[in-house]
């Protein structure tokens, strides 16, 4: 029987690959330092492995607060191996690896020790197959393990969406099987270049080493490099977490600049993205019909109630504030602001005239500074505003919008983490149960991705969709939104010169409008749109008149937004990037 595999040979076992440092020898060191545990090697690597993957898709956590430590949640290790604790002592024993002897919570699955590699170990990872049985079935299996804390949404949080839930399922197996629709545009017609995205994370390392900022830059990359390796290899994951709703996906967690080589059977994608979505979602705790029409109570409650019991009166007494400082100037203007898109450039205005920002700074870092304001305003504790670090950017957010940050104050007085996670929730459920699902019920064959604040398809289908998007927008905030329409190309990553720049056209890039533009090439409005159409710039036929060519857009020189002129209709603009300046400086010159 020639060419034929006799069941259970070696080269029809199965096998699952995990990663270790590419400078560990574990059998040299297993030679040197035998144990007695059967299989220790495939154990030892799981083990190892571990350090990064627990955490390579939380994509939020902040490695350096952390310093590099790993929570190790007991139940994960002793599932896979039963005598995890004597191997984690090997691998201390031998210097692989080291702990901080302290239990904390990282993760939110449990109190556990957190370790690390040694600075030795700190190297990039080289892929291993395990081939002991029993522990690949076990990997392969994908567990999921069930957190020490109970979990804050529960399935009575969908039944407004879904009145014919199974109240015995939890809030994510629900949410999941609503949405599994999403789950299925996860498969093997969703490539990635992943030559080029290898190459653009080893000079992402490259910076990385260089910024005396980052202490652990080989952690970052490992990180960024096992969520491409799992996309590449077809390892799909699709988890709607218990806490804000959100949904967690290999993109969600890919570096986002890899987006702009993802393909879906062979076709560009696009996203549509809610521009400042946090700042302009906590539009509705000002607004007295809004915070109704949008439950903003319930979900309030949510995260109050996980600490203690809150009377109701506590949220008649807020809803009363809102209704008393709705009117007020300062809340109309903030309300202004966050709308037009214009809140950072007010706050940029505001710290350089309190000498707070240097003005000499790039236009993108004073954005930055503006957006520590605002971020730390909306989600920081509120006994923060006595903290000599970032007090300072509190007390100017109070003195810039006192009533506004009455009402915020108030929302974080039981749980800081209410108004933080109550617009993650709402962000969620608009994204994800609203727009994903109404825009799968007209185009199911298209693909589909959300990312928090956005949702991409096939560029060719963007038009289609935005229509959705836009109404169901209008439906919870009154009025249609700033939207962002990003293309997903290679050719956005190829010629980006420096690797600390965006890739692509993105909140931080400087903005101009096309007045802006004239002005500052000292050219009439009229003659450079005339000078970009008779280039074939911009198109010229009525239908798309002023419209930029594809190419164009696609290597992030211009941006089409759109903007409600009425309650029925909106408009569409043309902005230009600081890149897009430079390329129209040259043509006329």
């Amino acid at each position: 029987m020639s060419g034929t595999l006799k069941r259970g040979s070696k080269k029809n076992r199965p096998t699952h690959q995990v990663y270790i440092p590419e400078n560990l020898d574990l059998e040299l060191l297993l030679e040197n330092h035998p144990t007695d545990i059967p299989n220790a090697k495939d154990y030892l690597a799981v083990i190892v492995d571990s350090i990064h993957s627990s955490i390579a898709t939380k994509k939020d956590l902040d490695i350096e607060a952390m310093q590099g430590f790993t929570r190790l949640y007991s139940p994960i290790l002793k599932y896979y191996c039963n005598l995890y604790k004597p191997l984690v002592e090997w691998l201390e024993n031998n210097g692989i690896i080291e702990t901080d002897n302290s239990y904390s919570n990282f993760t939110n699955s449990g109190y556990s020790k957190g370790y690390r590699f040694t600075q030795h170990y700190r190297t990039k990872l080289k892929p291993y197959l395990v081939t002991t049985g029993t522990l690949v079935k076990k990997l392969k299996e994908k567990k999921n393990f069930k957190s020490s804390k109970p979990p804050i949404l529960t399935s009575d949080n969908l039944r407004l969406l879904y009145p014919d839930i199974d109240a015995e399922k939890s809030y994510s197996i629900i949410a999941e099987e609503k949405l599994g629709f999403l789950k299925g545009f996860l498969n093997k017609d969703l490539k990635i270049d992943k030559v080029k995205a290898e190459h653009f994370l080893n000079l992402l390392l490259t910076d990385d080493l260089k910024n005396n900022n980052i202490e652990f830059p080989t952690l970052y990359y490992n990180l960024r490099k096992y969520n491409l390796d799992k996309l590449s290899d077809g390892e799909y994951y699709f988890h709607i977490d218990s806490t804000s709703g959100r949904l967690h996906t290999n993109l969600t967690n890919l570096k986002s600049e890899l987006r702009n080589i993802l393909t879906y059977k062979g076709q560009i994608l696009s996203s549509i993205d809610l521009k400042n979505s946090q700042p302009l979602l906590s539009i509705t705790f000002l607004d007295s019909e809004l915070y109704k029409i949008n439950n903003m109570e319930s979900r309030i409650k949510i995260y109050d109630r996980e600490l203690k019991n809150i009377p109701d009166s506590h949220y008649t007494m807020l809803l009363d504030l809102i209704q008393k400082n709705e009117n007020q100037p300062d809340v109309i203007l903030y309300k202004k602001l966050v709308k037009e898109g214009k809140i950072y450039e007010y706050f940029v205005d505001i710290m350089i005239a309190k000498g707070m920002i240097d003005k000499n700074t790039t236009k993108i870092q004073q954005r930055k500074e503006a957006k520590n304001v605002m971020f730390i305003s909306l989600f920081a504790k509120n006994k923060s505003i006595k903290n000599k670090l970032i007090g300072k950017f509190i007390k100017l957010f109070q003195s810039c919008f006192p009533n506004v940050f009455e009402i915020f104050f108030t929302i974080k007085e039981h749980n800081h983490n209410s108004l933080a996670c109550s617009l993650q929730n709402f962000e969620s459920e608009i994204f994800l149960h609203k727009i994903a699902v109404n825009v799968h019920a007209k185009f199911p064959s298209i693909p589909k991705y959300t990312i928090h604040d956005s949702i991409a398809t096939f560029s060719k289908n963007i038009v289609d969709i935005q229509p959705i998007v836009e109404s169901e927008l209008k439906k919870v905030l009154g009025f249609v939104p700033e939207l962002h329409i990003e293309t997903w190309d290679k050719d956005i990553l190829n010629q980006q010169p420096c690797i600390n720049s965006i890739y692509g056209f993105v909140d931080d890039d400087i903005q101009f409008s096309i007045k802006q533009a004239a002005e500052l090439l000292d050219i009439g409005r009229n003659t450079l749109l005339k000078k970009l159409r008779e280039c074939n710039i911009l198109k010229s036929d009525k239908a798309n008149i002023n419209i930029p060519f594809d190419e164009y857009l696609i290597k992030g020189f211009f941006q089409m937004r759109t903007k409600q002129v009425s309650s029925k209709k909106t408009a569409s603009y043309l902005l230009i990037s600081e890149n897009g300046l430079n390329f129209i400086r040259d043509i006329i010159n």
